[in-house]
C-alpha cells in the first residue's frame, strides 16, 4: 500500500498561496468578493494583519486562537483558499492541460493509494473527479453530507485524509454538528450558517496549526488522526511531497516516527522536494534501516513513475 503525505508545496503550482505569501492571495480574494459581509470579513482580517508584526497567516492564527478576531481570520483564510480552489475548478471544467497534476490523478486513481493531506483546498478532489471520474472518501462520519452525483466510474473511490479539515466542511463549536458539502460553499455559508441541531453558527472545519493549544478545535478530527496513525504503521511505501516537517509540525513528526517504528513492511520513503536541505532534514527522522530517496519535484516523480509502469 502506497501512502502519500502532501503539504502546501503540492497545491502551490495550482495557484494556491502558501502560508508565507498568503496575505497577498487574501487581497486578491477580497478584490473578487461581491458580498458586503464578506468584504467586511476580509477588511477586519487585513486590519489585524497590518497591526501585527508578521505576514505569515499561520502566526496570525496561532496568536489569536483565544481572541474574537480569530473567527474573522479563519473565515478570511477559508474564503481565500476557496477562491483559488474555484479558479482551479474552472481550469478543470474547461479541459485545460494541468501539467503533472494530470499524471498524479491517474497514479492516485489506479494505484489504490491512500492520500493524507494537510491542505485545505480541493485540488486533489477536483483532479480525481474531473480527470478520472473518481470520488473521494474522507474517512469521517459527517452529520450532514451532500454527495457528488455518480459518474461512469462511480466505483473509483480514493481514500483522502484531510488532516486539518477542508474548505468544503463546516461544523458547530457548540454541539460538534458536522457538514460535508462537495462544492465550494464558504461564500454562501458565511451569510447563512445556522446549525440545524442547536441553531449556533457553523464555521469552516479548518484546524489551523494550533493543535496543541486548542484541542477543542480538533475534536471532530481526532478519529481521523488516529486512523492516519495506522497508515504510517502499515504502508509499504510513503511518498512525502511539499511538506517540510517544520517547527509547527511537532505533533505530526512524533506520530510519523512512532508509526514508522511499528512498521515492519515499509520498503521505501520517497521525498518529493526541490530543496535538498529539507530532504536531508526529513531523512533524519527515518529509522536507519529504511531506504529513502529524493526526487526534485512532482513533475519528476510523476514522470519517473509513469515510465516505470510503462516498462513493466
Amino acid at each position: 500500500m502506497d501512502v502519500y503525505l502532501l503539504g502546501a508545496g503540492f497545491s502551490s503550482e495550482a495557484g494556491v498561496p502558501t502560508m508565507k505569501n498568503f496575505l497577498g492571495g487574501m487581497q486578491e480574494a477580497a478584490g473578487a468578493a461581491e458580498s458586503p459581509q464578506i468584504r467586511g470579513v476580509f477588511s477586519r482580517a487585513a486590519e489585524y494583519a497590518e497591526q501585527s508584526s508578521t505576514e505569515n497567516i499561520e502566526d496570525l492564527l496561532t496568536s489569536t486562537v483565544n481572541d474574537p478576531v480569530f473567527f474573522d481570520l479563519i473565515w478570511a483564510f477559508g474564503l481565500t483558499i476557496n477562491h483559488f480552489s474555484e479558479q482551479f475548478l474552472r481550469r478543470c471544467r474547461l479541459g485545460e492541460r494541468l501539467g503533472w497534476y494530470e499524471e498524479f490523478a491517474r497514479i492516485a486513481a489506479d494505484s489504490g493509494a491512500r492520500i493524507l493531506t494537510f491542505n485545505y483546498d480541493l485540488i486533489v478532489e477536483e483532479l480525481l473527479w474531473w480527470r478520472r471520474g473518481c470520488a473521494e472518501d474522507y474517512i469521517i462520519d459527517f452529520d450532514e453530507v451532500r454527495q457528488r452525483p455518480l459518474t461512469h466510474n462511480s466505483r473509483c473511490v480514493v481514500p483522502l485524509y484531510k488532516m486539518h479539515g477542508s474548505v468544503s466542511w463546516l461544523w458547530c463549536l457548540q454541539c460538534y454538528y458536522t457538514v460535508n458539502r462537495y462544492r465550494h460553499v464558504l461564500a454562501a455559508a458565511y451569510e447563512e450558517t445556522s446549525c440545524p441541531r442547536c441553531s449556533s453558527r457553523l464555521i469552516p472545519l479548518m484546524i489551523p496549526p494550533t493543535f496543541r493549544k486548542a484541542v477543542s478545535l480538533a475534536h471532530s478530527l481526532q478519529n481521523l488522526w488516529q486512523r492516519a496513525d495506522m497508515l504510517f504503521a502499515q504502508a509499504d511505501r510513503i511518498v512525502i511531497g511539499g511538506l517540510s516537517f517544520n517547527r509547527r509540525d511537532d505533533d505530526l513528526r512524533q506520530r510519523f516516527q512512532k508509526g514508522l517504528m511499528a512498521n515492519s513492511r515499509l520498503q521505501e520513503v520517497v521525498l518529493v522536494n526541490r530543496d535538498e536541505a529539507t530532504c536531508r532534514s526529513i531523512a533524519e527522522l527515518l529509522p536507519k534501516a529504511v531506504r529513502w530517496r529524493a526526487v526534485s519535484g512532482f513533475a519528476g516523480f510523476c514522470r519517473e513513475l509513469t515510465q516505470y509502469q510503462e516498462r513493466h
